[in-house]
């Protein structure tokens, strides 16, 4: 719907705009829920959420208009359309690529904090700290960094993002060194979510403008639910995949997380292929597509 209703030089901001809205959200959530829960039961705070969210969705049943065009062709939608979509092979080849990117994705919430908790000796506190830290960044720098990285292909930029990935996960293994100085193991980690989420505000607007980008028009609904089941299947396996990792690489810290950060490298490698197919154009931030 963003690549509907905003012009294609503005698409990246606008994915930018939504991300940092889905942070607000993000952070506002459990304070609010915490300070609910004070007065109230806390099976209450599902009925709560519940209700928040039926009332969303009368509010863009209501308020939110239409956004294809007066006269562009529609279609009933199908399941086996989601079929159809898989014969565009460049797609699919960025799809799969994706993958490899999610599996850094899913690190944050699971293998970091594990880690992060029962080898490192961080508090439960500290790790919530760290996620708060990645937030913040996002709601402050992810529109000017929009904004400064909108010049650049979109691959390029993806793939820079994937690197900042496999740099602050491939780190990660190297704060064994400081685990008995707990105030530096913390601003060792620190710096990990710092390199982290600039990753994440390179690639999180710029991969969803992209799959607007190479879709066609009436198509694009198809295309970002293909693309959404792909980021999925990385989150799933990024855990599963890394817990293998931690339990045959135990012991070998920097050996196990430059593993993991293995994952971001192919995925830039994997990008920069990807533009050589589609071309300046296709690639382009501010395409017409």
């Amino acid at each position: 719907m963003v690549a509907d209703v905003v012009e294609p030089s503005k698409r990246l901001e606008a994915y930018g705009l939504l991300r940092i809205g889905q942070n607000v959200g993000w952070a506002l959530g459990p304070v609010l829920g915490g300070i609910v829960s004070i007065w109230l039961p806390f099976s209450w705070l599902f009925l709560i959420g519940a209700v928040a969210t039926a009332t969303v969705s009368v509010l863009l049943w209501l308020y939110i208009e239409e956004s294809l065009r007066q006269g562009q062709e529609r279609s009933r939608f199908k399941v086996t359309d989601l079929g159809k979509v898989t014969h565009d092979s460049i797609f699919m080849f960025y799809c799969a690529v994706s993958v490899l990117l999610f599996m850094n994705f899913g690190q944050m919430s699971s293998t970091y904090a594990v880690y992060s908790t029962d080898t490192l000796g961080m508090t439960e506190a500290e790790v919530a700290l760290l996620w708060s830290w990645n937030g913040i960044m996002v709601i402050f720098m992810q529109m000017p960094i929009s904004r400064w990285i909108s010049k650049y292909r979109m691959t390029t930029i993806i793939s820079t993002g994937s690197m900042f990935y496999a740099l602050g996960w491939g780190m990660v293994g190297l704060a064994g060194a400081f685990h008995l100085l707990s105030p530096w193991t913390f601003t060792f980690l620190f710096v990990n979510m710092t390199i982290v989420t600039m990753g994440e505000m390179f690639v999180s607007p710029a991969s969803m403008n992209l799959v607007a980008s190479i879709s066609p028009e009436n198509e694009r609904g198809r295309y970002m639910g293909v693309f959404g089941l792909a980021s999925s299947l990385g989150f799933s396996l990024g855990p599963f995949t890394a817990g293998l990792v931690l339990d045959n690489l135990a012991g070998q810290d920097i050996l196990m997380w430059v593993t993991i950060g293995l994952f971001g490298v192919m995925a830039a490698i994997g990008y920069q292929f990807l533009g050589r197919i589609l071309g300046k154009e296709r690639d382009s931030s501010v395409s017409k597509a």
